[in-house]
């Protein structure tokens, strides 16, 4: 793609997808190309088969399922590479016997992916790839920010991507998704939200509104925790705006996407304050499961970082 030669810095340009064949692998894969045509990026789709090698050894039967598991997976692959020839996108394909999340993250850091794509109810291994241990690995032990599709796509693949979703506490762990949405946002031409969440309060029972006291104090809180976030995209032509949610976070998240029809949410895997409960536990389940968009999730660098990443620099593998 002779365009990415002559681009004076380097975005979103890799992206890996895993698939086997289920619809949330194809959502994935829907979502990978539409994020990839929008970049002018290219694809790299990667199916498990899952076969012990000894299989292939022990008998005919082991080498026959051996064979029809490769010849199934070739067949995924192959209506990837179809699927992306129709909308302008390169594509590679690798098929591997590994476990699904050991192959991805494998994959990520050995092709230099930008960005990686998860189904979120895969059948088979890529099924366990988004439950429990291995859904840690994935999402918070990626060395690239994590995509994950839960609904089916509700765009065609050509349509642009205009709108993401940034939610912030202002920590510095809350900010490292700040490069991401940035590269995203450089690449696609999107327009950044930059989101606050206010917890209602509740007194014996009950939940009570906004008071003029409590709308005063949320704007101060806003602009301590939002104000570190748009200083990332100074210097640049990023359209943004900020918005404050007086909701529980992971609500004011999936309800703000949805009612500005944000094409993505871009959001750390951890933070402090009001959203460390959205970027830990069990309510980051709650923004995966129940987000109408894709969910971007980026992990940190480290469990005790207290530095944002420098500008112009951003985390594990996004270039900016």
């Amino acid at each position: 793609m002779s365009s990415r030669r002559s681009r004076p810095r380097r975005m979103i340009e890799r992206i890996l997808v895993g698939t086997e064949g289920s619809q949330a692998a194809d959502n994935a894969v829907s979502t990978a190309l539409r994020l990839a045509r929008a970049a002018d990026a290219e694809i790299r789709a990667v199916h498990a088969r899952e076969t012990p090698e000894g299989a292939r050894r022990r008998s005919a039967a082991g080498r026959q399922v051996a064979h029809q598991r490769e010849r199934a997976g070739e067949r995924v692959l192959e209506a990837v590479t179809e699927r992306a020839g129709k909308v302008d996108v390169p594509a590679t394909t690798v098929i591997d016997d590994r476990p699904p999340a050991e192959l991805l993250l494998a994959q990520a850091r050995e092709w230099g992916a930008d960005l990686l794509a998860i189904g979120a109810q895969g059948e088979s291994g890529f099924e366990r790839a988004i439950r429990g241990s291995v859904a840690d690995q994935l999402i918070r032990g990626s060395p690239v920010p994590v995509l994950t599709v839960h609904q089916p796509p509700s765009t065609d693949p050509l349509d642009p991507i205009e709108r993401l979703v940034v939610p912030s506490d202002g920590s510095s762990a809350a900010l490292s998704a700040a490069p991401v949405a940035r590269a995203l946002a450089r690449a696609t031409g999107a327009r950044l939200d930059l989101v606050f969440a206010v917890p209602p309060r509740i007194e014996g029972g009950e939940l009570l509104g906004p008071t003029d006291d409590i709308e005063q104090a949320a704007a101060t809180l806003a602009d301590d925790a939002l104000a570190p976030l748009e200083r990332r995209y100074r210097g640049t032509e990023i359209e943004r705006e900020r918005r404050v949610r007086h909701d529980a976070p992971h609500r004011a998240i999936v309800h703000h996407a949805d009612e500005r029809d944000a094409d993505m949410i871009v959001m750390s895997t951890r933070g402090h304050g009001s959203l460390e409960r959205v970027l830990l536990g069990s309510v980051v389940d709650k923004v995966l499961r129940t987000s109408n968009v894709p969910v971007v999730t980026v992990n940190p660098p480290g469990e005790d970082d207290r530095v944002a990443s420098p500008e112009g620099q951003g985390p594990q593998g996004a270039r900016t």
